[in-house]
């Protein structure tokens, strides 16, 4: 599924996107067995988020679909009915806001909605958040730019132990090598004072790059330094977004329209082990 979207299209928004840069990765991707059908949408996905750098690009791409190939428990059972991503839903609003920040960027907000340690589990919202992106990219094609603001109200040192390190590791591996779109900033804000011991779980898993985009804001005060207070939901001050339970239902919503493509996705959208050249087992 590709909504609204054509290549003629993204060479008026991006000058710098060239046609021979897409022949040159669809050339590559012939060679390379193992990787399943690449559309021109999604190759001019991956040259955006590279900043059209020729193998920069070559190596997002095996990452993204050997990713979702071997880190089941953020990739596979993406039915938005299951039990995991239902509860993912009834424990934290993911929502992407309706306006961006004045440089263009598109903003994914969450927030607990139960502060019940026990009901989160953080694959499933990995995951959620994941569908999130995929859904934000079918929507809209190329843009400036991602960022990722989460309060952290409610958070308890519960929380800290429900954070799997598999998990940690593979979302951060995924997010920081084959994602197809260009991450500028994340926000965590009204921290907790135990922010040290989720930091030292997550510290080792990530690049100086990323590392350098995290903001720790203790309130949202902070956070309005990099993000307009009124892209925000009415809860906030300044906020001029819809509510947060309004943004809550009708973005989970939202996400059904695109439940075959996710299935697909699951389905096709995967590195195919047996036929990689080497045949050596591409562990992370």
């Amino acid at each position: 599924m590709e909504r609204n979207w054509n290549l003629e299209g993204e060479f008026m928004r991006n000058p710098d996107l060239r046609l021979e840069d897409v022949r040159e990765i669809q050339e590559w991707i012939q060679t390379q067995p193992h990787l399943p059908y690449v559309s021109e949408f999604e190759i001019v996905l991956f040259l955006h988020s590279n900043y059209y750098e020729i193998e920069a690009t070559k190596s997002t791409i095996e990452h993204y679909f050997t990713c979702r190939a071997n880190y089941k428990e953020m990739f596979s059972n993406t039915d938005l009915n299951s039990k995991g991503l239902l509860q993912a839903h009834e424990t934290v609003t993911l929502t992407v806001l309706p306006n961006p920040t004045p440089e263009g960027y598109r903003i994914i907000f969450g927030r607990l909605n139960n502060t019940d340690p026990s009901k989160f589990h953080l694959a499933s919202v990995v995951k959620l958040f994941l569908l999130f992106v995929d859904a934000l990219l079918l929507e809209e094609g190329t843009i400036e730019g991602l960022v990722l603001a989460f309060d952290m109200t409610g958070a308890q040192l519960g929380h800290v132990f429900k954070l799997g390190l598999f998990t940690v590791k593979h979302g951060l591996h995924y997010i920081q090598e084959g994602f197809p779109i260009r991450m500028r900033q994340i926000h965590f804000f009204n921290l907790v004072p135990f922010i040290d011991k989720i930091l030292a779980i997550v510290r080792p898993f990530m690049k100086q790059s990323l590392w350098e985009i995290l903001y720790l804001d203790p309130t949202i005060e902070n956070t309005y330094e990099c993000i307009p207070p009124d892209v925000f939901p009415t809860d906030y001050p300044g906020g001029t977004a819809l509510s947060v339970r309004e943004l809550h239902e009708i973005s989970y919503k939202n996400l059904f329209k695109y439940q075959n493509y996710f299935f697909e996705a699951e389905r096709n959208k995967i590195a195919n082990e047996s036929l990689r050249d080497n045949k050596r087992k591409w562990w992370f």
